[in-house]
């Protein structure tokens, strides 16, 4: 499907990435054409959008089709893998209501939220892999260690993305200790489509990260939305429950256990 803008990576600089759940983080409306009003596609897609807000709201993924074309609408619909059903369902109502105002009259939209993910077109994208647009989002601020804070995010995310391939719902979060002295503790979040193989998740998500785009490099903070994984990480915990995977490494200051003694020397 072609949306708006034409670029596959949209970068966004943010002060905190902490958001209102209700707060659209982005959207991106489609050049698949129009609808009128009381036309049989806007009656087809609020038949769509009424379906995948009571579906994905208690299952927390739906997808659905209705119609003929040139009246045929596809939609999915995900909410993050650690929010309540009420949430999820409170998130999926506002996006359906968004995505038809934002994107008024439009045949294809895609909104992201920090609960949830909306997409509706009348060009089927069932059963893609690709990921396309990504949006990327970063804080506008820096750690002081860039090079380690990089490299410990990719073990962080690593065994997060293990984690959550192997599970049914291909989500999972993690956290880090004793990162650095600066930053000791690190939160992340990778959510791929329940649809997608456990293969396809960990190749989609590893291409967020590894190696993780420059405009991420040593930020503080940072986030990739995809139409098909997503990835996040933070310094402050951001996800709701215990986190799926709890890693611990050295701090990089720390001092080395002293050396054993040399073994005795028998007397003579």
């Amino acid at each position: 499907m072609t949306m708006t803008p034409s670029a596959c990576h949209i970068l966004l600089l943010v002060s905190s990435l902490s958001f209102i759940a209700a707060q659209p983080l982005y959207n991106v409306c489609g050049t698949t054409g129009n609808f009128t009003a009381n036309s049989t596609y806007q009656t087809n897609l609020h038949r769509v959008l009424s379906y995948l807000s009571d579906k994905a709201s208690t299952s927390g993924f739906a997808t659905t089709t209705f119609g003929q074309i040139p009246d045929l609408v596809i939609g999915l619909a995900l909410c993050r893998g650690d929010v309540k059903t009420t949430e999820c369902r409170a998130c999926l109502n506002t996006a359906t209501k968004d995505a038809q105002q934002i994107c008024s009259f439009n045949r294809a939209a895609i909104v992201w939220y920090d609960f949830c993910f909306l997409r509706f077109s009348n060009v089927q994208f069932l059963g893609s892999t690709s990921n396309d647009p990504e949006i990327l989002l970063g804080n506008t601020a820096y750690v002081s260690n860039p090079q380690r804070f990089d490299r410990l995010l990719n073990l962080l995310l690593n065994a997060t993305l293990d984690t959550a391939a192997r599970s049914d719902e291909r989500f999972a979060t993690g956290v880090v200790s004793k990162f650095t002295e600066e930053n000791p503790t690190v939160y992340g979040l990778v959510q791929c489509l329940p649809s997608l193989s456990a293969s396809q998740c960990r190749q989609c998500v590893r291409g967020l990260y590894d190696p993780l785009p420059s405009f991420l490099q040593g930020r503080q903070g940072g986030r990739v939305l995809g139409v098909t994984c997503t990835m996040r990480y933070e310094i402050y915990s951001f996800f709701e429950g215990a986190p799926k995977v709890t890693l611990t490494v050295p701090l990089e200051n720390a001092t080395p256990p002293p050396a054993p003694p040399p073994p005795a020397v028998p007397s003579p």
